[in-house]
């Protein structure tokens, strides 16, 4: 699909995303975390068993040791507010997540420069440790420790530098390692991940010749971008909303 329809045309703008559709996306983050903090002060005190007691250096607060994770709304801190995403886990050792990233700077009236990306990445991944066995006592450990995942991503683009620029779509997809840690007395969770992988794109290249001009582009002509090598940096704060209790 090309973004510029006609040689004399001005590359068309890509769809950015709104300040409410930021402000939704915000409060879906902040709409869990409340809702964390509400189940646990639901719970009686009383349900839990001696067991359950923690100790002050348990990262982990005891009634969120008796309830598991259900989804995990979550955001890349290294692209922050530009990004947000749900993960679900299915059982105790896989989960499959979604993510939406919309990095993204309005071009100016000069049409100088322009850095517009939008994407939807999906990823399944599989959970190491004895914690992560069958079991309902094994569902308090739910998106926890270490995990390897496989991930594909799709979108499109509109990079601008001095006046000269790419439009186009692209492909990747990859193999990543991370790792999941509670923060907050269990109320959060952060991520760490590095990955590995491909990326293919097909692109028109344009130049604007004169300050706040049309785009001009190559007629007939597509560039072809691939590379292969590291793909994936997250650092990644995530909200589990849970509910239920570790035992059945």
């Amino acid at each position: 699909m090309s973004y510029i329809a006609k040689v004399s045309d001005h590359p068309v703008r890509l769809a950015a995303p709104s300040q409410l559709q930021k402000l939704m996306l915000l409060c879906v983050l902040m709409a869990g975390a409340v809702s964390c903090c509400a189940q646990d002060m639901s719970l009686p005190m009383e349900q839990l068993p001696a067991a359950a007691t923690t100790e002050a250096n348990d990262p982990v607060s005891a009634e969120d040791q008796q309830r598991y994770i259900v989804l995990a709304p979550r955001t890349n801190l290294l692209l922050p507010l530009l990004n947000v995403g749900l993960e679900v886990p299915i059982g105790n050792r896989w989960s499959v997540a979604a993510d939406w990233h919309y990095p993204w700077l309005w071009r100016k009236a000069d049409h100088k420069n322009c850095f517009q990306i939008d994407g939807l990445s999906l990823e399944g991944r599989f959970w190491f440790g004895k914690g992560h066995g069958r079991g309902s006592d094994n569902r308090v450990h739910r998106l926890q420790g270490h995990s390897i995942g496989l991930f594909t991503m799709a979108g499109r683009y509109d990079l601008e530098h001095n006046y000269s620029g790419h439009q186009g779509e692209y492909v990747l997809g990859g193999v990543d390692y991370l790792y999941a840690m509670p923060v907050c007395r269990g109320k959060m969770h952060m991520e760490f991940a590095l990955g590995i992988g491909y990326f293919y794109s097909r692109a028109i290249h344009y130049e604007v010749y004169e300050p706040g001009g049309k785009g001009y582009r190559d007629r007939g002509i597509r560039k072809i971008f691939q590379y292969f090598g590291p793909m994936k940096a997250n650092v990644t704060l995530v909200v589990p909303i849970r509910r239920g209790s570790g035992r059945s």
